[in-house]
């Protein structure tokens, strides 16, 4: 499905390849710097400049994900550039480069990528901003034919052999009017956004004038001539770049790429392109805003230009991430205060949604009403206190350690960095260009050259920015039904003075919690320092028995304390260790004196707040960050209890260690569990499982825990139920996935899985059983949504039901199932969208879930207008019966075939999905071989109309539609006249 982008690309660079650090991706097949098809060396090095008429490229050798490359499209115009007849324009046209060109004509395009393997949506996008439109293509690269293929798409965009005649544009108005009604109709979010884009841009600016989704009234008579106008103008070679990262070869592929792309003409005339410049001097430094809103205070700094060198920006950055990353840790002790002078506080770089405006810090504050001089006060006067004194020497260390181990992961993890990723970077480098272009080996290579330079004075030199006004522009935030005096922007300012900073401070003293518990035995050591609390052992000692499947690598151990480990080693991501442990049993089988207590919260709790081993939560989270810990949770659902630690392969010492101390001497602390009551955490965490198998069961045991119980969490009674839970190991299964040798795995299983208590069960709790509500005949009704707009209806039509293979079968019917609803969702999208135009999106989802028998979803939903519901629901019938009738065609299921492979193909390059896999595997009793061996069973189009039947039975279903109150609907058409 296209999306269209409001926001863009916020971040810069800097920011982009700094997000890399924490990718998780895969390797290549061949290995580093190999290409799997030739077994040549490969060069990671890009390749870019420009071909002779202007079009700039990037092309990048990527093993990640192995077997594709991205191959995108950036135009360096959007909605700002569009003339008064155009409003909308940008994006209507990134909707035409779909509906065919010269070389591939109608649905013919996405067929081509279709018959590769990939999908419409996910492998075939695009998205329209302010400043730019960009065209996302994955292609698989073990045919020479998809990369050429792939290449000729984005270059008929960029040629001019866009389609855009009369009947395509009129039949694309309703495609493009859907998503209008879906994304962008006057709601009040949308109403803010537009009074925030003409605030913050400054007087007279095109920006407020400008939104990328247009005039609807424009939209709804939409002709060829404005389209081609906009084509013409804009995009054109000085404007494009062509972006090729994956699992290629880059000297070819710049071969393939000039061949195309440098025939393009240069126009003889060009319209004058110019960057639409932000007139600063004529935004207010202080906006107040009396709205719907939440009581909030954004204070943004423009950041001046600087020296553009490496190691300038990679100096700025860690001396940017270290007072940040100060000022967030004593905002969080703020929270930790039962009377404290801001509810959040958090400070960081600033995002936009448009490229000309300068880059920003920003810091954002949550408080009361009245509250605004108490909050405003304490904020800045933390960043005062820095350009002042500084931090504390041992939290200038610890900081570096922590920026230094980031870039470590970073250069440890350069090969996994997905194609995604790095075309998303050069997309911004092209459209920026701010920063240079900094790798992750080189971040650490410059970098831990210059920690050692950075000083005190430096950091409370970058501090004193917030002393400046001159680049301050300050919005307040305050609910239009608050009883508080709104004050004055002059008042907001003066209240920002250091002088009157520093004045309020010391007239309003707070006692700013300390950092650690008072309680904290001084003879503790953290985890990881090599001290671990239990005895040595040998692993030949701690294993009583064990196998191993050497066509899928697999080892399944069994322990002396009736614990399992099933182990299997990857190279995918050479710095990355995942640990899940799990045991069958869950809330369902909790004492009935705590099946419904506020004890069930224990595992959010845990995770949240907990501090495995150490008595204080912050000790225990510097620790973690110190080691590159990636995920440390605690789960408790319906079915298991499971708790899972991720992080370094190099430090493995701390995943088994923390999950050591998690088992056997868990705490929470009483600053930490005041804190949690607090916040009131907004949502509570729980299995997607737990979700499905609740709504579709209605069995209470499954629910999953609720917010109320927050405030009244009993940590006694949690508890109780956590070690009735997690008391015993020996039912639990240890799945353990990522770079780290056999012998290796072999001692730290004896050192801390092996010794964890357990009463030596003779078998594992059971799975509760539990029955599906079936849908019971034909529900279909009609009810009206004040959620609605006036110009929206929604269909949702759902069909349930068992899938009946044995546990060997089964993974081969869920592939059965995921065909039926790819095929189904094709159809759809080809009815209700290519042809009557009356939905952006319409489509079939399903899942399968094991509550304990295998059950089945398969969903339908779409948004029109309310005068096309009934038709559209009308033609959705008549795809599903034509497809049980006659069943798929064969091009259909060669399709889904291919998709499916080309799925699975990719997944298996990730540990978290061979982390998910062996544990499905092993519940069910399948042999770990399957996994490797299974493919994708062909069956025949007699075999799917038989299934597609089964799965959308006539007699059971269940449809709803959704339509806008008639109060609703009146006070549009009073709008409209």
């Amino acid at each position: 499905m296209l999306r269209m982008k409001l926001i863009g690309r916020f971040t810069s660079l800097a920011i982009a390849f700094a997000c890399l650090i924490n990718v998780s991706g895969v390797a290549a097949q061949g290995g580093k710097g190999q290409n799997p098809d030739t077994n040549k060396k490969v060069s990671k090095t890009l390749k870019s400049g420009y071909l002779k008429n202007g079009i700039k490229y990037y092309i990048q050798y990527n093993p990640a994900p192995a077997n594709r490359a991205a191959i995108w499209l950036a135009v360096n115009a959007g909605s700002i550039q569009e003339d008064e007849d155009q409003l909308g324009f940008a994006h209507y046209l990134e909707h035409m480069a779909f509906n065919g060109t010269k070389k591939f004509p109608g649905n013919t395009l996405i067929d081509v990528i279709e018959q590769s393997g990939m999908t419409f949506g996910a492998d075939l996008n695009a998205y329209t901003s302010f400043d730019e439109t960009v065209y996302q293509l994955f292609v698989p690269t073990d045919n020479n034919k998809y990369l050429v293929n792939g290449v000729d798409i984005i270059h008929e965009w960029a040629s001019g052999a866009m389609l855009m005649d009369s009947m395509d544009v009129v039949m694309e108005r309703g495609v493009v009017l859907g998503e209008w009604r879906q994304r962008f109709i006057d709601t009040l979010q949308y109403r803010q956004f537009k009074e925030f884009v003409s605030r913050s841009m400054g007087a007279n600016s095109k920006y407020k004038e400008r939104l990328p989704i247009g005039s609807d009234k424009l939209l709804k008579s939409a002709n060829p001539g404005p389209l081609k106008r906009f084509y013409n103008d804009w995009y054109r070679p000085d404007l494009m770049s062509v972006i090729v990262v994956g699992d290629v070869d880059p000297d070819e592929m710049y071969k393939l790429v000039k061949d195309r792309f440098e025939s393009i003409p240069v126009p003889k005339t060009k319209r004058q392109y110019e960057r639409v410049k932000i007139n600063y001097d004529s935004i207010a430094p202080v906006s107040i805003v009396k709205d719907i809103v939440r009581p909030s205070v954004n204070i943004q700094w423009r950041v001046p230009k600087s020296d553009t060198s490496k190691e300038v920006v990679i100096r700025n950055r860690a001396i940017e991430s270290i007072i940040v990353g100060h000022l967030n840790e004593m905002f969080g002790r703020y929270a930790k205060m039962e009377r404290r002078p801001f509810a959040f506080a958090s400070m960081g770089r600033a995002s936009h949604f448009s490229r000309s405006v300068d880059r920003m810090v920003e810091i954002n504050i949550a408080m009361a009403p009245d509250s605004i001089e108490h909050a405003i006060s304490y904020a800045l006067n933390e960043i005062e206190k820095i350009a002042q004194s500084g931090i504390l020497e041992s939290d200038l260390l610890n900081a570096k350690a922590i920026l230094l181990r980031s870039w470590q992961r970073g250069a440890d993890r350069e090969n996994v960095v997905t194609s995604r990723a790095l075309a998303t970077a050069y997309v911004e480098d092209f459209l920026s260009g701010d920063e240079p272009i900094v790798n992750p080996g080189e971040q650490l290579e410059i970098g831990s050259k210059i920690l050692n330079h950075i000083t005190m004075e430096d950091i409370q030199a970058a501090a004193a920015f917030w002393r400046n006004t001159s680049n301050r522009y300050v919005t307040v935030q305050i609910p239009r039904f608050a009883n508080v005096n709104s004050p004055s922007e002059s008042k907001i300012e003066n209240m920002m003075t250091p002088a009157a900073i520093a004045g309020y401070v010391a007239a309003h003293p707070i006692d700013l919690p300390s950092r650690t518990s008072v309680n904290k035995p001084s003879s503790q050591q953290s985890i990881g320092s090599g001290s671990e609390r239990v005895s040595s052992g040998t692993g030949s000692n701690s294993i009583s028995s064990e196998s191993y499947d050497e066509i899928a690598n697999i080892h399944t151990w069994k322990l002396i304390n009736g614990a399992r480990v099933i182990f299997k080693q990857t190279n995918y991501n050479p710095d990355e260790l995942i640990i899940h442990a799990i045991s069958p049993g869950g809330f369902s089988k909790l004492p009935d004196h705590l099946r419904m207590s506020s004890g069930r919260l224990i595992a959010d709790l845990m995770t949240a707040s907990g501090s495995a081993g150490a008595k204080d939560r912050t000790q225990f989270v510097d620790s973690l960050r110190r080691s590159g810990l990636t995920n440390f949770s605690v789960v408790l659902s319906g079915f298991t209890e499971e708790m899972v630690v991720a992080g370094s392969s190099r430090q493995p010492s701390v995943l088994f260690e923390t999950m050591y101390r998690q088992f056997t001497d868990p705490h929470i602390d009483s600053v930490a569990l005041a804190e949690w009551k607090r916040s009131g955490m907004r949502s509570i965490t729980y299995s997607q499982l737990d979700n499905i198998a609740y709504s579709l069961t209605g069995d209470r045991r499954l629910a999953p825990p609720s917010v109320i119980n927050v405030p009244f969490m009993n940590v006694k009674q949690g508890m109780e139920v956590y070690k009735d839970r997690f008391g015993d190991a020996s039912d639990f299964t240890f799945f353990i996935v990522g770079a780290i040798s056999e012998d290796s795995l072999r001692k730290f299983v004896s050192h801390f899985i092996a010794t964890l208590p357990s009463t030596n069960r003779t078998t594992p709790e059971s799975i509760i059983s539990t029955k599906v509500q079936n849908f019971h005949g034909k529900v279909a009704t009609t009810v009206q949504s004040p959620g609605l707009q006036a110009v929206q209806a929604v269909a949702n039509i759902g069909f349930r039901g068992h899938l009946t293979a044995s546990n060997e079968a089964i993974m081969g019917e869920q592939d059965q199932l995921w065909a039926v609803s790819w095929i189904l969702s094709r159809r759809l999208r080809n009815k209700l969208r290519e042809e009557m135009a009356v939905t952006y999106g319409a489509g079939a989802q399903s899942s399968a879930v094991p509550i304990p028998a295998w059950y089945y979803n398969i969903g339908i939903q779409f948004m029109t207008s309310p005068e096309d519901i009934n038709r559209s629901v009308d033609s959705t019938w008549s795809v599903i019966n034509e497809l049980k009738a006659n069943g798929p065609t064969m091009d259909e299921l060669d399709m889904a075939f291919k998709i499916q492979r080309r799925l699975k193909e990719n997944a298996q390059h990730n540990n978290n999905w061979w982390i998910s896999q062996l544990s499905l595997y092993d519940r069910m009793g399948i042999p770990f071989r399957r996994l490797i061996e299974d493919d994708v069973k062909e069956l025949s189009v007699e075999q799917y109309k038989q299934q597609i039947r089964k799965f959308l039975p006539e007699d059971s279903y269940l449809q709803t539609i959704t339509l806008p109150t008639e109060e609703t609907i009146k006070e549009y058409k009073k709008d409209e006249s």
